[in-house]
Formats: structure tokens, C-alpha cells, sequence
């Protein structure tokens, strides 16, 4: 039984992938994954995961000033000569 459930959730996580940057909002995905059969449970749980790792994405591609090498070349550079 718990071999079906995993296979519906990794059946789920592949549909909801596609749908992860189309703009979807998460009760989108939800209704997208319910409307093809999945169960409640888990296609709440996919589209707030999906919906999370997109986010998550989007810190990850907006760098940190503190972490660049230019910038921190550029301050050393102006407080030494």
C-alpha cells in the first residue's frame, strides 16, 4: 500500500513540475493535481512543495552582494589603493 502511495506522489511531483514556472498559484496546481486524480492529501502537500522549491529558486538566482568576488575586490580596493 505504501509502494501505491509513493508512486501516486512521484506521479504527482512530475505533473506539478510542469506546471512550477508557469505562474500558478498553489490552490492552481492544487485543483490541476486533484483534477487528475490525485488524492487531496497529497496534491495539497505537491503544490505547497512545488510552490516552495519555485521560491526557494528564485532566492537562489537573485546573488548576494556580500558573496560577490567584484564587490568585495572593489571595497578592499578603495579602502587600500
Amino acid at each position: 500500500m505504501d509502494n501505491d502511495r509513493e508512486s501516486i506522489k512521484r506521479n504527482a511531483y512530475h505533473q506539478a513540475l510542469k506546471f512550477k514556472n508557469t505562474g500558478l498559484d498553489e490552490e492552481a496546481i492544487f485543483a490541476r493535481l486533484e483534477k487528475q486524480g490525485i488524492p487531496v492529501d497529497i496534491a495539497k502537500e505537491v503544490a505547497k512543495n512545488v510552490l516552495l522549491k519555485k521560491l526557494a529558486d528564485k532566492d537562489n538566482e537573485i546573488p548576494t552582494p556580500l558573496n560577490s568576488y567584484t564587490v568585495w575586490q572593489k571595497l578592499l580596493k578603495s579602502l587600500f589603493g
